[in-house]
């Protein structure tokens, strides 16, 4: 409570009656300093003295009522001046000038629970209630009834609005979203306050599969709801966590799990529900993740050998398993060598043929239609950082966003996570004071790049929002030209990610060309190829209605491809556009390509298998389910073809049959060593001006990809595989940093 009072002695008697009463109070004898009180934190009631002269208590009303963000908080006023205007015409509780103090908090007290409550809903229970319910629900189950569960659920945006609006806004909004699950929930099921600012829901009679059907709509239900309160347009994402009324446990076991798997729900925030397992328990924590000094010398061994092993895994499922295939068959009276040969073969070809399409298919790109400047619509642009490894970059990465040239207001949000404060953060706060565009938000407990950018979508209320790592620096016109195509009936925007570090290491120039290979040609060859386009996580420009439903998922090492195969199932349109360019910093060292490229084929992967069974969604055509089948199957399968020649040739080899001068052999040789030239040409012959004067970057890049690189980057997607189907699923962060040299 804020009391802004001129008379020292009853604004003390006042202050300790209240805090007798456990309500905290700020008190202040000046008018203008209660407005600045005001300003840093809405309080949840105001009491104001009308004996003020700084401005006198009734300009001061005035003032207060004419205010939006006020429009949900009680004010009160006590005392009185002689030929004043009576201030009850406002429309406030008045108490009179020799009022007693006990009656006098008695009043504000009931002033207070009144504007909090404001009739919650007859169907949501206190804490007590909700509790007493669950404790029936789990005795009824412990009697062999009928299965039920406990969810949890919170709102991550909710401290957010409670320091900028209060606790009486916050509390509407919760009893809003209270009231709107109720036509979600059945009639059986039991909503309640868990704690003051959590909502728990006790679901009765309900299968597995049934509770995962229910929250998940109760997710969306919660995330599309636009309320409003104060003027202010709020969008909330909730974290749900459950766990099943099994036998064995109490009550309270079962209330404590389900906001365990909330807890662990809410670092991804992309609106699914997360069922509670021991796995997520502290101890169990612990155990999986011993420290470093708590590891022996075997087990640190064990851990720093694991990818050689895998390496050396992978060769004896590519080439020694098929040789003694090859000879078992031959031993049983089958000829399986030639007919894999014949397989093999094809596929070279079929897949050679289709790389050198997509390479033509590139040539010719559409331009955007045109809008008038008048019709460009509020924009947002999403940076997510992780401030340990970008905080040498992200100063002028928010630099360049500022200059970007767009006719209507940008606002740039940046999320970012850190576990320790950074000096960065202070320069970060001082432009966020120079422009009020610009807003630098902490998403505390973050994990990754999805949790960071779901946290913060609830606030970008442009009609489209780019979404960026913290390295990029789109083109002064990018905005406008992404506008351009998605005021013409696409969903989401993926331009081109062009390096600037190409000159820092030969290796970074060689990995500026594999990007022109990537965003000038692959992705817009494809994408008219499949009649559809991906997101590749940065540069992309969604319609901010799409990302809010679709979100990222966290749990996906590549969320930005799982979410863009989402939009697709989903039958909205994604375009790909090599004009559409923001410049990035490029890996340096072959440790960080390992790295960084570890994880990209191992969430290609996790796509793979999440996604393969939706081919056949009723939302593709026929095209676009050969391009899922070609961009999720052919890609995890072709990576293991691509060795086959090598067992093939050497059991030809040791029955003495094999024949180099076979023209279905060299036909394929020669097709199959042309592919990575002709990529190389295309690349060239479209890419950007910035990277096409280095001539000698892809000179050097026909050699290393042909000699080397290709095969490397197919040895890491089979390696990503069986880390996956190992269980190993570690992120590692690639470095952004100005130093070219630095290592991960």
């Amino acid at each position: 409570m804020l009391l802004i009072d001129a008379l020292p002695e009853r604004s003390k008697a006042l202050a300790w009656h209240l805090e007798s009463r456990s309500i905290g109070v700020q008190r202040t004898n000046d008018g203008w300093i209660g407005l600045e009180l005001i300003a840093e934190s809405v309080p949840d009631l105001i009491v104001v003295g009308l004996e003020l002269d700084r401005p006198d208590g009734v300009q001061l009303l005035e003032h207060l009522m004419a205010r939006r963000d006020l429009s949900t908080v009680p004010i009160v006023a006590i005392g009185g001046v002689p030929g004043a205007v009576e201030p009850s015409r406002f429309g406030v509780r008045v108490l009179p000038e020799g009022a007693r103090m006990a009656d006098a908090a008695a009043i504000v007290l009931k002033e207070l629970e009144e504007a909090r409550w404001n009739g919650p809903d007859a169907r949501m229970l206190d804490v007590q209630g909700f509790a007493h319910e669950i404790a029936r629900e789990h005795a009824r189950r412990s009697r062999g009834g009928s299965k039920g569960f406990v969810v949890s659920l919170t709102l991550f945006e909710l401290p957010a609005v409670r320091l900028r609006l209060g606790h009486i806004a916050e509390s509407k909004l919760l009893h809003a979203v209270a009231e709107l699950l109720t036509h979600v929930v059945s009639p059986m099921d039991v909503i309640g306050i868990t704690r003051e600012d959590r909502i728990g829901i006790l679901v009765r009679d309900t299968s597995e599969n049934a509770i995962e059907r229910k929250l998940r709509s109760l997710g969306r239900a919660i995330s599309e709801a636009v309320h409003e309160i104060n003027g202010e347009r709020i969008l909330f994402t909730p974290a749900i966590g459950y766990v099943a009324l099994d036998h064995g446990g109490t009550p309270e076991e079962a209330a404590r799990r389900a906001e365990t798997a909330r807890v662990h729900g809410a670092k991804h925030l992309d609106l699914r529900a997360t069922r509670w397992d021991k796995s997520m328990e502290p101890d169990a924590i612990a155990k999986a993740t011993p420290t470093k000094d708590k590891l022996s010398l075997l087990d640190r061994f064990r851990k720093r050998m694991r990818t050689p092993m895998q390496i050396l895994l992978t060769f004896v499922i590519g080439l020694v398993v098929p040789f003694f295939a090859y000879w078992g068959s031959d031993s049983l009276g089958y000829d399986l060598a030639d007919a894999m040969y014949l397989f093999v073969v094809v596929s070279l070809l079929i897949t050679g043929m289709l790389i050198l399409y997509e390479g033509h298919l590139a040539v010719r790109q559409a331009e955007p239609p045109e809008v008038a400047e008048a019709d460009f619509p509020r924009a947002s642009a999403v940076i997510a950082a992780y401030l340990p490894n970008e905080a040498a970059t992200v100063l002028e990465t928010i630099e360049a966003f500022l200059e970007i040239d767009y006719p209507n207001d940008l606002e740039i949000i940046l999320a970012y996570n850190t576990p320790d404060p950074l000096p960065v953060e202070a320069r970060l706060r001082e432009l966020a004071d120079r422009y009020p565009n610009f807003n630098p938000v902490e998403v505390r407990g973050s994990s990754s790049k999805a949790q960071n950018v779901n946290a913060v979508l609830s606030m970008a209320t442009g009609a489209f929002t780019g979404v960026f790592d913290a390295d990029h620096m789109p083109r002064p016109d990018a905005f406008r030209r992404a506008w351009r195509w998605l005021a013409n009936g696409y969903d989401v925007v993926q331009g081109h990610c062009l390096t600037r570090n190409g000159d820092s290491t030969w290796l970074a120039g060689m990995i500026a060309v594999e990007f022109e290979g990537i965003y000038a040609v692959a992705h817009p060859g494809r994408a008219r190829m499949h009649h559809f386009g991906i997101f590749g996580g940065s540069n992309g420009y969604w319609k901010t209605e799409t990302l809010h439903e679709i979100r990222m998922r966290g749990s996906m090492l590549t969320e930005d491809i799982d979410s863009a195969l989402r939009v697709i199932k989903k039958g909205r349109k994604i375009r790909s556009d090599r004009d559409l360019v923001s410049r990035e910093l490029a890996t340096t060292t072959l440790k960080q390509v390992w790295n960084q490229r570890l994880r990209w084929a191992q969430g290609w992967f996790q796509v793979s298998m999440e996604h393969a069974r939706g081919m056949m969604s009723k939302e593709l055509s026929a095209r676009q389910r050969f391009g899922m089948f070609h961009l999720l199957l052919w890609r995890e399968l072709y990576p293991w073809l691509s060795m086959q020649m090598i067992p093939i040739v050497a059991y030809s080899l040791w029955r003495g049959e094999f024949d180099p001068f076979i023209p279905v052999w060299m036909a394929t040789t020669i097709i199959t060593f042309s592919v990575g030239p002709i990529q190389t040409l295309y690349a060239y012959r479209l890419a950007d001006p910035a990277i096409k004067q280095h001539k000698r970057w892809f000179i050097g890049y026909l050699f290393f990809s042909t000699f080397f690189y290709t095969e490397f980057k197919n040895l890491i997607n089979r390696v990503s595989q069986v880390k996956e189907f190992m269980g190993e699923k570690d992120w590692r962060v690639t470095p952004r940093s100005a130093d070219p040299v630095s290592e991960d």
